[in-house]
């Protein structure tokens, strides 16, 4: 288990970073949207995160065979908002 910590757009697509997703949590002050992609800013995103202004939204996966796997590894993109404080668990 990783966890990382998001505040801006985050490129977790290195070496020993790992590659399935076993959670997510996110808050923002204003209304954001959070993207996580497969492998780089331009690649599929296989999640799309809305938080309204002021919330949260958090996610945890059964394991192992729930995990959501990104072959390419995990870039996370906030598309809008601000004040967004989050992380990722990554196995």
């Amino acid at each position: 288990m990783s966890l990382f910590a998001i505040t801006a757009s985050t490129d977790l697509t290195g070496l020993g970073k790992g590659k399935r997703l076993a959670g997510w949590s996110f808050s923002a002050t204003t209304a954001a949207v959070i993207n996580l992609r497969n492998g780089s800013v331009a690649g599929t995103p296989f999640i799309s995160v809305g938080v309204a202004a002021g919330d949260s939204k958090t996610l945890a996966y059964q394991a192992p065979n729930a995990l959501p796997v990104f072959v390419n590894g995990l870039y996370v993109e906030v598309a809008s908002g601000t004040g967004i404080v989050g992380s990722v668990d990554l196995r």
